[in-house]
């Protein structure tokens, strides 16, 4: 088994992934706090009635949100590594400019969709809720674990595609990576956003 903590081209990947994720949140939260509702209402609007965390919010079992958070996240992740991957195997040999479809353009397109959304939400809560500390409980505890589990997803399809572990380990070996390094982090996020995060909140309400 590959460590993948250990090879110098997946923490390259990582870091350029970590760096892209920063940047574009504090983005996010600029663009929430500073322009008019009517313009970021949509994604607040997804984010607190439509999303899966606003539906597993309504559940009355923790144990079933528990679940829900698992499962969503688990999904998402699979994400991060599947539709790069395919992207590249299925159209990247028909075209010849193989730079417009590296597998890092569509991790950067796919961690940009959903870091925004997340950026604009804080931005637009932070004078909407007027308690700052209630939203770092709200997102960083269980954030801490789910984000690094996205982001060491996103890099692992880059690496993995570019780096041409495709014949060294195959994809079995990539699903064991899965499970060895983002799975267990997920998975304490979700215990963390079920039964640790309301607790919290409630201390700074």
């Amino acid at each position: 088994m590959i460590l993948i903590y250990n090879d110098a081209n997946f923490k390259k990947y990582l870091l350029h992934i970590t760096l892209l994720f920063c940047g574009v949140m504090v983005l996010g939260i600029l663009c929430g706090y500073f322009m008019p509702h009517a313009i970021t209402a949509p994604a607040v609007n997804y984010v607190f009635h439509d999303s899966v965390s606003a539906k597993a919010i309504k559940l009355t079992s923790d144990n079933y949100k528990a679940i829900l958070y698992f499962v969503n996240n688990t999904i998402v992740s699979l994400m991060l590594i599947i539709i790069p991957l395919l992207y590249y195997r299925l159209i990247g040999d028909n075209i010849e400019n193989k730079r417009r479809i590296e597998p890092i353009w569509i991790s950067r397109m796919m961690i940009f969709g959903q870091t925004i959304m997340i950026g604009i939400v804080i931005g637009y809560s932070i004078p909407v809720i007027n308690n700052n500390l209630l939203i770092v409980m709200a997102l960083v505890p269980h954030g801490i674990f789910e984000l690094t589990g996205f982001l060491i997803t996103s890099a692992l399809g880059v690496w993995f595609v570019k780096e041409k572990y495709v014949q060294e380990i195959g994809y079995k070996g990539l699903l064991k990576i899965f499970l060895m390094y983002v799975l267990p982090a997920i998975f304490v996020a979700a215990m963390i956003e079920t039964y640790i995060t309301p607790w919290l909140m409630g201390m700074v309400m």
